[in-house]
């Protein structure tokens, strides 16, 4: 019994929180490099103040979409499944 509140209390969302930042952060990576930079990630943790707006006029430079920070926990999840997928069947190719 007192293994299992453990567990559930504590151990379990650290676990999740790891996982969680993990993928975040791949995410970024993958996104970035397949992207030659044109999406980004919106940051995990929302800003305590929003930024001023400024307008400017003339030819402004184009800015970067931007991927929600679920989506890519999503991407660097998937990224890590094909790279395990591949990295098992190249070890079952070559048993």
């Amino acid at each position: 019994m007192p293994a299992s509140l453990l567990t559930e209390l504590i151990i379990r969302p650290l676990v999740e929180i790891m996982v969680h930042v993990v993928g975040y952060l791949t995410g970024i990576g993958v996104v970035s490099v397949f992207t030659l930079g044109r999406y980004s990630v919106e940051p995990l943790l929302p800003e305590q103040r929003p930024r001023p707006r400024i307008r400017k006029r003339g030819n402004a430079p184009l800015q970067p979409y931007v991927v929600s920070a679920d989506d890519a926990v999503l991407i660097g999840f998937l990224f890590w499944a094909v790279v395990l997928g591949a990295g098992a069947l190249i070890w079952w190719l070559t048993k």
